[in-house]
């Protein structure tokens, strides 16, 4: 069942892709969603230069340490999340602001 789920999710993002690029949003999609990523690492480690981080197996006091592991962590859990709906949001946006210089 899980396979058929993950065969089910990346024909969803390559078609989502080729989308994208056959109305000319794949590179907007891009830049977004990798800054989007770029900005919630940055904010993950600032965040973990003044928190402590504890997590089931470990811990460790505010510092680099840290925020090394908050970044990773939510990086890794999260970031495709927010890398998949800043691209859509980047996306969608641009179109909008498209269509509004055409009716002008």
């Amino acid at each position: 069942m899980i396979f058929l789920i993950a065969i089910a999710v990346c024909i969803f993002i390559a078609s989502f892709v080729l989308i994208l690029k056959h109305f000319g949003y794949l590179a907007v999609a891009l830049k977004t969603g990798l800054g989007c990523v770029l900005l919630l690492l940055v904010l993950s480690f600032m965040y973990g230069l003044f928190n402590d981080f504890v997590f089931i197996h470990g811990a460790s006091r505010a510092g680099l340490e840290s925020a090394t592991a908050y970044m990773v962590l939510l990086g890794f859990y999260i970031g495709p999340f927010v890398f998949f709906i800043g691209g859509i949001c980047g996306a969608i946006v641009s179109y909008w602001r498209k269509t509004k210089h055409r009716k002008s």
